[in-house]
């Protein structure tokens, strides 16, 4: 078994994934790991995108998930150690009880940022990648940033405290530095998206008004949603497209309505664009707490196949929940190693464990 040092820096699921690999224990860990299971793992990205100078990023660096050599690397792993697999052959083992091969892992993609066409559709047509892209078809038709990241760009712009509303009196940003600045995002966010959709958007409306004199146009332009030409070239060369609804509300906080009409309404909008039926839909935010049953009966009741999370971990072959996948969200400084582990020991190892 190898015994080379790792280099400092690492977490300790690093340091035991390059012991693992290395020591090839993969093989003995993973029958252990599945017991005759099938795993079938769903990755989650946002954005695809190498940042030379992270301070100066005019963005949420929370929502990158990899850079644009991280993420080849690990296309590059999925094709050598896994099986890559559409959501549609996910939806088919569940729905006509087809079988998927032995490691199944697909690809997706929320939020539908310029990115994913730029950076990432290059990377997966080269390897050969199928991908679910989930697509918020307001921010499409308006090509208008995500409220997301607008206000993560004004909490790095404009004067501390000088942004206050009932819930936060005390006014953000918390401070002038940098690291206070990128704290204030969490906060605002965390805030923010327990709001209802339209009290929220009222908010940052008022804010994109009030501030307009601190918004740089190339965070405007780094924030863009995909065209409608791209996901057209994209879905010619085998990427699969889903709903992420139009507005990307918080499900719990809107009416069954509501709900519903954002689903029927996004479906339709990307089947008149794609010209074939849309099986797969994203919860906004995906996390417990932004959705709930009725979301998950609307889906079933609007037509689709299976909805997928943002809760963390594996699905296994033959109690899949059709409406409630979870997924593993990635994150920037994934070793290929512990990529590598992830793949094939994925609930045991993978970034949301990870602990330095």
């Amino acid at each position: 078994m190898s015994t080379h040092p790792s280099p400092p820096g690492k977490s300790k699921q690093q340091r035991l994934a390059d012991i693992i690999v290395r020591g090839r224990l993969l093989g003995v860990l993973r029958r252990c790991h599945d017991r005759a299971r099938s795993p079938v793992l769903i990755l989650g990205y946002h954005r695809i995108a190498t940042i030379d100078q992270p301070h100066a990023y005019p963005l949420d660096l929370g929502l990158v998930s990899a850079t644009a050599e991280e993420f080849d690397t690990q296309m590059r792993a999925l094709r050598e150690f896994a099986n890559p697999v559409s959501l549609d052959d996910i939806a088919d083992a569940v729905a006509h009880r087809r079988t998927l091969p032995e490691r199944a892992v697909a690809v997706t993609f929320d939020d539908s940022f310029n990115d994913t066409f730029e950076v990432a559709f290059p990377v997966l047509r080269q390897h050969g990648i199928p991908a679910s892209v989930f697509i918020s078809t307001g921010h499409v038709e308006d090509n208008e940033p995500f409220w997301f990241e607008i206000t993560a760009h004004l909490m790095l712009r404009i004067p501390p405290r000088a942004l206050t509303f009932e819930q936060c009196p005390g006014g953000l940003p918390e401070g002038e530095g940098i690291a206070t600045r990128r704290a204030s995002i969490v906060r605002l966010h965390r805030l923010l998206k327990a709001f209802g959709n339209q009290q929220r958007r009222e908010l940052v409306d008022g804010w994109r008004t009030r501030f307009a004199s601190y918004i740089d146009p190339r965070a405007h332009e780094l924030s863009r949603p995909v065209s409608r030409q791209q996901i057209l070239e994209m879905s010619r060369n085998g990427i699969d497209f889903g709903s992420h609804t139009v507005s990307h509300p918080n499900l719990a906080l809107a009416s069954t309505e509501s709900i519903v009409r954002e689903f029927n309404d996004s479906r339709a909008y990307l089947e008149a664009l794609l010209g074939r039926r849309v099986r797969s839909l994203a919860y906004p935010f995906g996390t417990p707490d932004t959705y709930d049953g009725r979301a998950i009966s609307a889906a079933r009741d609007c037509g689709y196949d299976l909805a997928v999370s943002y809760r963390q971990g594996v699905n296994w072959l033959g109690s899949l929940a059709p409406f409630e996948l979870r997924r593993i969200g990635i994150s920037p400084g994934v070793t290929p190693n512990q990529f590598r582990a992830m793949l094939a020991l994925p609930g045991w190892l993978h970034p949301h464990f990870d602990h330095h």
